[in-house]
């Protein structure tokens, strides 16, 4: 790890990461691959859920950590990159699955199944509300929800290591939006990673405030209601 990542763990608080009990669930197989649900424990002991996609047939050529977008749907998380609701063109982890990828896409703080008191791929009216919280109610304690995010990121890719028999000369992570932005900075701060795909947020976040490209305040305006799910 460089001086500067090094500075910028330290900076924001971010700890070494760490190994972690995972909990498997039901495997479903799929067209070229399958899609298992895990659980593992969040800095703070809250748990998270994410599908793990397995390639059929051959050996995985790496792994990847998918992060999903934001979209200003927080019901939709990791059954967005799984290709079960939400825009087709977000279903990265069957794509990458039957290309020989590990693929492992957990659910970002706030949105799916990481609710608080609700679950499932069904709009809420308060989901912009809990986001809005999980960052507000850090900032008032000193801390940051960039470090809870980063240190979720960091979790995922030690699972991945961990359940996905790959080598860890090939794992890395990806995102679109709101995903590539945690891709971008889990990329720059973990040496585990060696390589990062993202798309749609190489900017600022001044260029993002002069634009108005902030999803959040889209949500609070027009919640939307979920698609209809599509077969795995």
């Amino acid at each position: 790890m460089d001086d500067v990542a090094t500075f910028l763990r330290d900076r924001i608080g971010l700890a070494a990461p760490v190994d972690v009990a995972v909990t498997r669930g039901a495997v479903e197989a799929c067209d070229g691959y399958d899609r298992e649900r895990i659980e593992y424990p969040g800095l703070e002991g809250d748990p998270i859920p994410a599908f793990l996609f397995t390639p059929h047939g051959r050996a995985a050529r790496g792994g990847v950590v998918v992060f999903h977008q934001h979209n200003g749907e927080f019901h939709f998380g990791k059954s967005e990159v799984a290709g079960l609701v939400g825009d087709p063109c977000q279903a990265f982890g069957p794509a990458l699955a039957r290309a020989g990828l590990v693929v492992l896409a957990p659910d970002s703080i706030s949105f799916e199944d990481r609710r608080a008191g609700v679950r499932g791929v069904e709009p809420d009216t308060h989901d912009w509300l809990q986001h809005y919280n999980a960052m507000s109610y850090r900032l008032l304690q000193g801390d940051l929800l960039m470090r809870k995010c980063l240190d979720d990121a960091q979790r995922a890719l030690g699972v991945l290591l961990q359940l996905g028999g790959v080598d860890p000369r090939r794992v890395g992570v990806a995102g679109h939006s709101y995903g590539g932005t945690t891709a971008l900075y889990h990329a720059a701060l973990d040496p585990r990673c060696r390589f990062a795909a993202i798309s749609g947020a190489l900017c600022s976040l001044a260029t993002r405030a002069c634009t108005g490209a902030w999803p959040c305040a889209r949500a609070a305006a027009a919640p939307r209601t979920a698609r209809a799910p599509r077969a795995g």
